[in-house]
């Protein structure tokens, strides 16, 4: 019979949760890195809502999982030489840092539960006071190609329906749209209105409103 000694069982199981441990921060690691994309991306690919929304959480948002990720970063590759060097006062800063995250994540997921519908229902609110107030005015080109870009991106016209173009200024300005009227267009089925000599093309699936030059036809 062979017979373990109390020294190899300890060098095993060491072996074993040294394995297990580089596992679990190679995974933790990936994580950092994916949380960081994600936070870096936002910034740049979302970057023009920002003049649409209510506030900077967005922004906010997105720095922070931006500091999260690389956080998250600088600790796996602690976690590495923690594991490599079998350094016990790495280890224990180890171990800290990622109790603080955990911590610090669940209080954002917390947090996010609780003011998800409330974030919902002011941008909503917002986005429909800036079609009314201020799309397509001069003095706010930003916000006129923010919410173009948001309508094409999500196939979407206005922040509820169609209906909230209604009272729009730019709606109803003679500059912007010309002598035809606001609530045909809005009643169109099929997203486009023949008016005084000119096409009119509403783009229901998102966009904003054009004014063609073309003849009409007959």
């Amino acid at each position: 019979m062979v017979h373990i000694s109390k020294a190899e069982s300890g060098d095993w199981l060491t072996a074993y949760l040294k394995y297990l441990l580089f596992i679990f921060n190679l995974l933790f690691w990936v994580g950092g890195a994916a949380v960081t994309a994600v936070g870096a991306w936002s910034l740049v690919e979302k970057s023009h809502y920002l003049s649409v929304l209510p506030s900077s959480t967005f922004a906010v948002s997105a720095y922070i999982l931006i500091f999260a990720g690389t956080l998250v970063l600088v600790t796996g590759f602690l976690g590495f030489c923690a594991v490599v060097r079998e350094q016990r006062d790495c280890l224990s800063v180890y171990f800290c840092l990622l109790l603080g995250i955990f911590l610090v994540e669940l209080v954002a997921g917390v947090l996010a539960h609780v003011y998800y519908q409330r974030l919902s229902e002011e941008l909503k609110q917002h986005l429909n006071r800036t079609l009314v107030e201020s799309y397509g005015l001069p003095r706010a080109q930003d916000i006129t190609h923010s919410v173009d870009r948001l309508q094409q991106d999500f196939r979407c016209c206005g922040s509820h329906s169609s209906a909230d173009w209604q009272y729009s200024a730019y709606i109803r300005s003679p500059e912007a749209a010309g002598p035809w009227r606001y609530r045909q267009l809005l009643q169109d089925p099929r997203g486009a209105l023949w008016s005084a000599g000119s096409p009119l093309e509403h783009l229901q699936g998102g966009g904003r409103l054009h004014l063609q030059t073309r003849a009409v036809p007959s």
